[in-house]
């Protein structure tokens, strides 16, 4: 019975309150939206920002050194749990004699764009390194498969220098 009471207030968005203090959950869920959605869209713009340079990176040199670390760090970072990853770049970058980010809370009113960034970084890159793995492996095929068609090798065969194709200078 008391299932389904709950099931029906959620049809108007009555979350029920918390126990003490007793505090609107919908109220909660407000508040703390905005920050959500902040954090979710910086999030993904690192992890694209992040798939493009090393996805196009893994492609340009494909077999190489710079493309094997490339693979390792996708398979590791596909691996890494955000929770976990987000203790650890709080230990070494948040922590210790010289913090390069602040470790906790919101940012102050009035830190400007700065401040916020700042207090944004470390939470957004634990999101969005597991996200750009895959993603790095998705730019990393599609540019490979993109470089091997007729079209690059004619451009290459009529004597288009490779840096003008956005490709490096020489392959083995």
């Amino acid at each position: 019975i008391q299932y389904l009471s709950f099931l029906s207030r959620l049809f108007v968005l009555d979350f029920g309150k918390t126990t003490p203090p007793e505090r609107p959950v919908s109220e909660m869920i407000a508040n703390a939206f905005p920050l959500t959605l902040q954090l979710t869209f910086y999030g993904v713009l690192i992890a694209v920002v992040i798939a493009v340079v090393f996805g196009v990176m893994g492609a340009l040199y494909r077999d190489k050194m710079p493309d094997q670390l490339v693979r390792v760090f996708s398979i590791a970072a596909v691996a890494t749990p955000s929770f976990w990853l987000g203790i650890l770049l709080i230990q070494w970058l948040a922590l210790g004699a010289n913090p390069l980010f602040p470790s906790g809370g919101a940012a102050p009113e009035g830190s400007g764009l700065g401040g916020w960034l700042a207090h944004m970084t470390l939470p957004a890159l634990a999101l969005a390194i597991p996200v750009s793995a895959s993603l790095i492996r998705v730019v990393r095929t599609s540019m490979v498969e993109e470089l091997d068609k007729d079209y690059v090798r004619t451009a290459i065969g009529n004597g288009v220098p490779r840096t003008r194709l956005g490709m490096p200078c020489s392959r083995a």
